[in-house]
């Protein structure tokens, strides 16, 4: 499968500095898509989506659609902007590897240890101020058990919508603070 999404997605708050080269942020875009398609629908639905990408069923969840929910006897309908909103230019797979990139290159690994950059003329601060916002953005669009079902997220897309994801495997990814 190609990369559902480019550089372009790492906006708001997944933004990256400009001079970010795109090779290493491509790496963290392939392995985040592997990552949050395997964690989000299990190994024979991610195989079913691999084999069968341009079906109806997976080009809603990749790129949104439309579902209808039941709340107290009233129907509700849910606009899911999908794993890739191209109208937004946002996707999960940005915040996932987002955080993966920032955990990763908050130190520098030298032949006396893993130390942290010192600056003069300034102080360092550890990149956890990014990381939260971020991480439970992720959290909020990928989804989780007893969300709200009107809040349009890749959960419970799956879970409501009128198509069939038989074999569903979930998993749950929980919300971070700076204390953790």
């Amino acid at each position: 499968m190609n990369p559902l999404i480019d550089q372009s997605y790492f906006n708001g708050v997944c933004s990256l500095p400009k001079q970010q080269t795109a090779e290493p942020v491509a790496t963290y875009i392939i392995r985040s898509q592997r990552d949050v398609l395997l964690s989000l629908l299990g190994s024979v639905l991610y195989a079913d989506l691999l084999a069968n990408e341009s079906d109806a069923k997976w080009q809603a969840l990749l790129y949104g659609s439309t579902y209808t929910v039941e709340v107290g006897g009233i129907s509700v309908t849910v606009t899911y902007g999908g794993i890739v909103n191209t109208t937004d230019k946002s996707s999960i797979i940005a915040l996932h590897a987002f955080c993966r990139y920032m955990y990763d290159t908050n130190h520098a690994v030298t032949t006396t240890g893993v130390v942290n950059a010192k600056n003069q003329n300034s102080i360092s601060i550890g990149n956890k101020y990014k990381i939260v916002p971020a991480w439970n953005e992720f959290v909020q669009q990928y989804g989780y058990v007893n969300q709200d079902v009107t809040e349009p997220s890749a959960y419970n897309f799956l879970r409501y919508s009128a198509f069939d994801f038989d074999d569903w495997f979930f998993k749950e990814f929980e919300p971070i603070t700076t204390f953790d």
